[in-house]
């Protein structure tokens, strides 16, 4: 038998309503990804600084959200244009379901990618503290390393000794030739 599926919360609730939300790092293999559970009343740019500190992040760079096919951002002068302040728009201003899913795009150069799925819509009372990360996968990549492209070369690159060792002793070459006194 399936769970009763509880239905989202209208209004003001919504901005009461405590998410737990999943983040995933789009383009990166194995899975990075942080679980945080915020109220319904944090703006998308609180929800931001939020990603910051749980992903690891430096807040070094621009960023938006995209939820419901529109783009969130906090523009500024000479830069990029939103239609809505991210200071302003509430996560709770959304009608939000369980597995709906939006996206935050962190760093326009390098390009990270953060999937978000809604996994709980619970109630104010299931959160004390808040915002709080509740679990996560794996430590993020650093800053300008040139996004998940150049994530992955940095880590091959960083291997590269090893498997130029594998190769040479798997030709039959003794590896520690270096060690032996001549």
């Amino acid at each position: 038998m399936l769970p009763a599926v509880t239905p989202p919360p209208a209004g003001a609730d919504r901005l009461a309503a405590v998410y737990q939300l999943k983040i995933h790092l789009v383009g990166i293999s194995p899975h990075i990804s942080r679980r945080v559970l915020v109220r319904g009343d944090t703006t998308l740019a609180e929800l931001h600084h939020v990603f910051q500190v749980a992903m690891g992040w430096e807040n070094w760079h621009l960023h938006s959200f995209k939820l419901w096919g529109k783009e969130y951002g906090i523009p500024y002068a000479g830069g990029i244009y939103f239609a809505d302040d991210a200071r302003r728009v509430h996560l709770g201003d959304f009608p939000w379901q369980v597995n709906d899913k939006f996206t935050y795009t962190y760093d326009f150069g390098d390009y990270w990618l953060h999937q978000v799925r809604v996994e709980q819509v619970l109630p104010p009372t299931a959160l004390s503290a808040h915002p709080v990360c509740v679990s996560g996968r794996r430590a993020c990549p650093p800053e300008e390393v040139g996004g998940p492209r150049g994530y992955d070369q940095r880590t091959l690159d960083q291997f590269s000794w090893s498997y130029e060792a594998l190769d040479r002793l798997l030709a039959g070459e003794n590896i520690f030739e270096d060690d032996v006194p001549t």
